[in-house]
């Protein structure tokens, strides 16, 4: 999060990430797998227009959903090395 977004590339990179759309300051921010599996959870102090969010837990070919606030936000599949989500 921040004032600009690195750009990953599905060839440099070694495990999966995904591009966000930003959230509010003090907006809890949740990513969880279909299963209900939460790999994410923060709340950020500022408001930021994208995040990078990159994890072990992030798996190729897998749905997860973005929750702003407990509320469903969208839902994305990782379907490369590196996947845009949220807009």
């Amino acid at each position: 999060m921040g004032g600009n977004t690195s750009n990953p590339t599905a060839n440099t990179s070694t495990q999966c990430s995904v591009i966000l759309r930003g959230a509010s300051a003090n907006q809890e921010v949740s990513i969880k797998k279909a299963d209900g599996t939460e790999i994410l959870k923060i709340t950020p102090v500022r408001t930021y227009a994208t995040m990078l969010f990159t994890s072990p837990l992030l798996a190729q070919g897998t749905t997860y959903t973005m929750y702003l606030n407990w509320t469903q936000a969208w839902t994305f599949v990782t379907t490369s090395m590196v996947t845009s989500a949220g807009g």
